[in-house]
């Protein structure tokens, strides 16, 4: 494609979403939902959330306990008993909190609760007073009439039988309380007639004294983070679905996307161009949504409330609005694929009633206390960015998680797009002939050279929570002998790099020699495969240094441990198997479907520089995730060795040559790490964290251009050429 008719192409979809994008804003609806409802909505909430922290702050009063006693000297001694009792727990507090108590008795200190107030009620019949609830508690004496201070004196002992209604939970507290009296009393007689006698004895040898240490940084309350995502979540919504209802179901019923359908502009352009405009005002609805209770926050006092001291921080404001741009672009797409179905705006409403319910429910999931942002949850859609969101707002979110958050959710986003253009492209939408759900899986009629980018990104959402569910499911079998896990590893990534795309190309009926470039190379590819592969691990090695030199690594220390334990375990068994399992299985398997299956999709509508970049950024996206280690610095490596692999695909025109290049680059790695002692040995330092030697990196160096050299020159001659309109041809 030449860059003039690139320049024409963009101009068009420029004019294209201009075009929706004004029809959208000229809607009283769009501009209900986008302006109105944020400024009356968050001001009532702020209200409400200050008017409940502040009543949930305010400290109660002191609880009253109404005792039942037998009326005569009797009651009057257990009452006595019960206020010693008081008066000891009093007496056992520090000096600074009496202090505290007496200079503002009607407020004691937040951490402190009001002493319980305990009033007698004679009762003649205790059971029946407890029973019916006149009093809280009835204190029954054993045996009866033996209670005098005088007996306790004489070293007479006496049981209280403390009775209460077994639905009153008052009464319930009632009996903790004077358990707690009364423990407190006997300790105060014991005191007391210890030193009667002369004895000098602590009453109780160990005495435990809890003592509260304050937070240096207040924890938030647990729900009201949570109850954020939720408000994002809906308005996030809400703004979208009338837009998404017009351009497509609304056009469709007014008579007006058959003639944009028929007008001379590629179908493709047009969805972008109402996709565009759906997503910009999602993303204006979420941006107004969030800054304006940004704004309510703080002006009504209740952020630092919520969000500490320092209350929402422009970064963490600044990573919601991250999350809500991924969570908008999915949702767009998720929005117009629907809609693209219904003949009519009230069939749409139809359809997303039970689609906005079902996206409620990551929403209230965050408000579950203890529910933990981990596993399944991870890569789960919506969840995990609602989640997510909650622990950004509470100051607890990890940066492993975060990434496979936004890794899931950028693949759901690109699956879902890609497959409302499919359906978008059906001709039964377009032109209102009879369709439903079944013609989108379909099978082809005539088979095709190349699986379509719907089919390969849709792979590729697949794929990505697959292997971390299959690396999370061999992790928790690792109580199995090393040569079981690796032979695992080793089926789990036949299972889901070649099964997806085989099945993937066996339903789209692809010609599986053109779709996953299974054509026979050159000798020069053969060649040059093999001198790549021997020369280019030094530099990518260089580079993961060079990366965590400056500052881009998240592998620490332990993590480093980790590896060199590994690596001892490895080394008991063959090294042939290490290489299989480790090196050569991975490197077969990752090519099939990066270079073979995704990449030739890609280059349907995609210029081959741009094809051969998005298949290498996904290639980087899988090899930053090490099971449940980040490992950030191997990004840009990976994604310099996927453009390499990407583009001596596309110029022999074969996967093979990328394999052989990417099992040798593997395979040097796995056996420098086996034999590291006896290279040691040898004088040749090899480490993790250590440099090569100059010599080594030089002739590399010489290796790697010679081999580029010879793919560029000499290796292309098999080049297949590109799929039917493809920009690159």
């Amino acid at each position: 494609m030449s860059g003039a008719a690139s320049l024409s192409r963009l101009g068009l979809l420029r004019r294209l979403v201009r075009k929706e994008l004004s029809e959208i804003l000229r809607d009283r609806r769009t501009i209900l939902t986008l302006v109105l409802m944020p400024l009356l909505l968050y001001p009532l909430l702020g209200v409400a959330f200050r008017t409940f922290l502040v009543s949930n702050m305010t400290p109660r009063g002191a609880p009253k306990y109404l005792i039942g006693v037998h009326p005569g000297g009797e009651g009057q001694s257990v009452m006595w008993y019960l206020h010693q009792g008081q008066k000891a727990i009093q007496e056992r507090k520090t000096p600074d909190e009496r202090t505290s108590e007496e200079a503002s008795p009607e407020k004691p200190p937040p951490h402190e609760q009001p002493a319980p107030e305990i009033r007698e009620q004679p009762c003649e019949d205790l059971e029946e007073e407890v029973s019916a609830g006149r009093v809280h508690v009835g204190i029954r004496v054993r045996p009866p009439g033996a209670f005098h201070p005088q007996n306790l004196a004489r070293n007479l002992g006496v049981d209280w039988e403390i009775l209460y209604a077994e639905d009153s939970s008052v009464g319930l507290e009632a009996v903790r309380y004077l358990e707690t009296v009364c423990a407190a009393a006997n300790v105060r007689f014991l005191s007391l007639r210890l030193r009667a006698f002369r004895v000098w004895q602590r009453e109780v040898p160990v005495q435990p004294r809890p003592t509260m240490v304050r937070n240096s940084q207040p924890r938030k309350p647990a729900l009201l983070p949570g109850l954020v995502p939720l408000i994002l979540i809906l308005m996030t919504i809400t703004g979208a679905v009338y837009p998404a209802i017009d351009v497509t179901a609304g056009e469709r019923e007014r008579g007006t996307l058959e003639i944009l359908a028929a007008a001379p502009v590629p179908r493709l352009d047009v969805l972008f161009a109402k996709y565009v405009a759906v997503f910009a005002v999602a993303m204006l609805t979420a941006l107004v949504n969030l800054g304006t209770m940004t704004a309510t926050l703080y002006l009504s006092g209740v952020g630092p409330m919520l969000f500490g001291a320092e209350g929402l921080t422009p970064l963490v404001f600044g990573q919601v609005l991250a999350l809500l741009l991924l969570f908008a672009a999915f949702f767009s797409a998720v929005l117009l694929a629907l809609t693209s179905f219904a003949r009519s705006f009230k069939e749409a409403q139809a359809y997303l009633v039970p689609l906005m319910l079902l996206a409620l429910m990551p929403g209230v999931l965050s408000l579950v206390p203890g529910l933990q942002l981990q596993g399944p949850l991870a890569i789960a859609p919506l969840i995990n960015v609602a989640l997510l969101t909650r622990d950004l707002l509470e100051g607890s979110a990890g940066a492993m998680t975060a990434v496979v958050v936004v890794t899931a959710t950028l693949l759901y986003a690109l699956a879902a797009l890609a497959l409302a253009a499919r359906v978008f492209g059906a001709e039964a939408v377009l032109y209102s002939q009879p369709g439903g759900w079944a013609d989108l899986f379909r099978r082809p009629r005539e088979r095709s050279d190349a699986a379509t980018p719907a089919a390969a990104l849709l792979c590729a959402a697949l794929l990505f929570p697959s292997s971390f569910v299959a690396s999370a499911l061999l992790a928790v079998l690792g109580g199995h002998s090393l040569t079981e896990a690796l032979l695992g590893m080793a089926a789990a990534n036949v299972l889901l790099f070649v099964g997806y795309p085989l099945v993937a190309a066996w339903w789209g009926r692809l010609r599986f020699s053109s779709a996953l470039r299974l054509a026979r190379p050159s000798w020069q590819a053969w060649a040059a495969a093999l001198l790549l592969g021997l020369c280019l691990w030094p530099w990518v090695h260089e580079l993961t240094l060079l990366m965590r030199a400056l500052g881009f690594a998240s592998l620490r220390e332990g993590n480093l441990e980790r590896v060199r334990d590994m690596l001892e375990q490895w080394r008991t068994l063959s090294p042939l198997l290490i290489v299989v399992a480790v090196a050569v299985v991975p490197a077969v398997v990752e090519e099939l479907f990066f270079r073979g299956y995704l990449q030739s999709a890609l280059l349907g509508v995609l210029r081959p520089r741009s094809a051969v970049l998005s298949s290498a950024a996904l290639f980087a996206l899988f090899h930053v995730i090490l099971g449940s280690v980040l490992a950030v610095e191997r990004f840009v490596p990976s994604l310099l060795l996927g453009v390499l692999l990407g583009w001596m695909c596309w110029r022999t025109g074969s996967v093979w040559p990328g394999m052989v290049l990417h099992a040798l680059h593997n395979g040097c790695v796995a056996l420098l790490g086996y034999y590291q002692p006896q290279l040691t040995e040898l004088g040749w330092p090899m480490s993790e964290t250590a440099h090569l030697p100059p010599v080594w990196l030089a002739a590399a160096m010489l290796g790697v251009v010679a081999g580029v050299a010879w793919v560029r020159y000499g290796a292309s001659g098999g080049r297949q050429p590109p799929v039917a309109g493809s920009p690159g041809g």
